[in-house]
């Protein structure tokens, strides 16, 4: 064929499409419009469909001329307007397009928001009430949440009291700051008096407009009360939101715990803490933290903020550098000082320590070595009730799942855990390399040498069970002996694995063991308690390696203790340890003289 030149070609198949002699894919021409023209890129040439012509014949006759292309870019860049050009003149319209003035101030509103601006945001606000345009919940959430000192607003809240109580004492020592390490934004100028009673008044003119304000517009009067020096004030709102119906967040208490906090007010920290917990909320590390730092200005007894230090051992692991800070602070405080057995002879003695891979810490004393933290009884219920509640929810099948928990309470109990999968993909990046059952085998092996009193479960997805690799000699073995001793379950099509053996290692207890590698960050192992979930991982996952062959199976063993705040057992004097992100551990013990 050649440039330009008219060709006529019949084809037997009314589906079908021509690209230099050859068919690339199929095309209903009887579908076409006759005269229609269309356009493909087919290698080096254009093909032009002007015509299509049909017949009586079962045959279509198709008429074209090949001309050479003008581009090799696919036709959507070649559209008016360059790359993208078509999406381009789309967006230009929409820009053009007249907006209504409801649709102009809530845009404006929104970008006020982002932008930080309050005052813009006030301006559309004050237009709508002229044109007399009622805003949606939204809008006024939007306006409160920047009157409350948006996200800055506990950074503005410790930066204002940190400068009351330096104006008051120069040599102060008051450890404050947000959550977040800092202010992103705001300034604690920005947020006046003023604006502030107009965010207030702002649930007066919802009222007007029949609006029901929800949980976010609490929040923000919440913060705007301890911003103004109102703690008590800012309690009251967080305490009534559940009273008026809506479902109360952690987040609505912290203002009034934070503005406690930074008062030195332990007491009425403390009663927040009672508050949160009555409404079935769990405090997190800057919870726990502001506790600690309200408990430095005295007015608790030394059991409660003990009762604060074991509750951060079960619910949290390595601590953020400004939750040591206010541990330190406490610690370094009279108020420490005078909870101990005899205030006038001891204080608390702060130092560096490190702590060996056995959990010894030299520092604490000769033979004095870190515990290993676990899950309660009771906690090891909950979690596994968890799981199998996300589990149902997540398959497309829920009786699948609930009839594996069925056969593992027939067949069990199981005291190790194997994620077939995982071992048998491990190392198998090589060209001959696929999914080995021999490695599978191997940890069965080893776990019946080295652990027989923990009966091995292993858990494959069935489809894995039908390929080809299943059909081996030695996979049959494995599976035929693994299915004998009811130690081998497949789960079932459009199941999700990782569920499974997640459970089921949950259910074997605190003697149980989780063989994998998996480092458990996939989007569904964060739907799980975190107090539960990072705790029990860190006590249980037993992960492994193979160097070359499956005789080379080596385990790595979970530590012998548990990184967490401990008060430390078999010391002269209590001590407590604290580990921070940065791979550092402080020691407070107290020292008697």
């Amino acid at each position: 064929m050649t440039f330009g030149r008219a060709v006529t070609s019949s084809f037997t198949s009314p589906s079908t499409q021509i690209s230099c002699g050859r068919l690339i894919r199929s095309s209903k021409i009887p579908s076409l419009v006759p005269g229609f023209p269309l356009k493909y890129i087919v290698g080096p040439l254009q093909l032009r469909i002007p015509e299509i012509v049909s017949s009586r014949r079962p045959a279509y006759v198709l008429q074209a001329h090949l001309t050479p292309p003008t581009s090799m870019e696919p036709p959507s860049k070649r559209q008016k307007g360059g790359p993208g050009g078509h999406q381009k003149q789309q967006q230009q319209k929409r820009k053009h397009k007249t907006l209504t003035p409801e649709v102009e101030i809530r845009l404006a509103i929104q970008t006020a928001a982002r932008e930080r601006s309050i005052d813009n945001a006030f301006a559309a606000y004050d237009r709508a009430k002229e044109l007399g345009i009622k805003l949606t919940l939204d809008s006024f959430a939007c306006i409160m949440f920047l009157c409350s000192g948006g996200d800055d607003w506990e950074f503005m809240l410790s930066s204002a009291n940190s400068l009351e109580a330096d104006s008051s004492n120069p040599s102060n020592g008051n450890i404050n700051g947000s959550g977040s390490g800092g202010a992103t934004g705001f300034s604690s100028e920005v947020i006046t008096p003023e604006l502030m009673a107009r965010g207030r008044n702002l649930l007066d003119d919802m009222a007007a407009a029949a609006i029901v304000p929800n949980e976010i517009c609490f929040t923000a009067l919440a913060r705007m009360e301890a911003l103004a020096g109102n703690p008590d004030a800012a309690l009251a709102i967080a305490v009534s939101i559940g009273e008026k119906g809506l479902l109360p967040r952690l987040r609505c208490f912290t203002p009034a715990l934070v503005a406690y906090a930074e008062k030195g007010n332990a007491a009425k920290a403390f009663e927040v803490d009672t508050a949160i917990a009555a409404v079935g909320l769990e405090s997190g590390e800057n919870e726990f933290g502001r506790l600690l730092q309200a408990a430095a200005g005295g007015g608790v007894e030394i059991s409660a903020v003990e009762a604060v230090l074991y509750r951060m051992s079960r619910e949290l692991q390595c601590l953020q550098p400004i939750t040591i800070e206010r541990a330190r602070a406490f610690f370094t405080s009279d108020a420490a000082k005078q909870g101990s057995a005899s205030p006038s002879s001891s204080s608390w003695i702060l130092e560096e320590c490190s702590v060996a891979e056995d959990g010894a810490c030299p520092a604490a004393g000769e033979g004095i070595k870190l515990a290993a933290v676990d899950l309660t009884p009771s906690e090891y219920e909950e979690f596994k009730i968890g799981v199998a509640e996300l589990a149902a929810k997540q398959e497309r099948q829920p009786n699948d799942f609930k009839n594996f928990v069925l056969w593992l309470e027939q067949h069990g109990p199981f005291g190790a855990v194997i994620d077939a999968a995982n071992v048998a993909f491990y190392g198998q990046n090589f060209d001959s390399g696929g999914f080995s059952f021999a490695q599978i085998g191997a940890v069965v092996d080893r776990l019946h040498e080295t652990h027989a009193e923990l009966r091995p479960l292993v858990l494959l997805h069935v489809n894995r069970t039908k390929a080809q690799a299943a059909q081996s000699s030695t996979a049959v073995a494995l599976l035929d002996r693994l299915r004998a001793e009811h130690c081998f379950f497949a789960t079932p099509a459009g199941s999700n694995d990782d569920w499974y053996w997640m459970y089921a290692a949950v259910a074997a207890g605190n003697s149980g063991l989780l063989v994998s590698n998996d480092e458990m960050r996939d989007h569904l192992f964060h739907m799980l308690s975190p107090k539960f979930f990072e705790k029990w991982k860190h006590r249980h996952q037993l992960r492994y390696t193979f160097n070359g062959s499956p005789d080379s199976l080596e385990f790595d063993y979970p530590p012998p203790f548990t990184t967490c705040v401990q008060k430390l057992v078999g010391t002269a004097t209590p001590s407590w340890v604290l580990p921070c992100v940065d791979g550092t551990w402080t020691l407070a013990k107290l020292n008697q003289f």
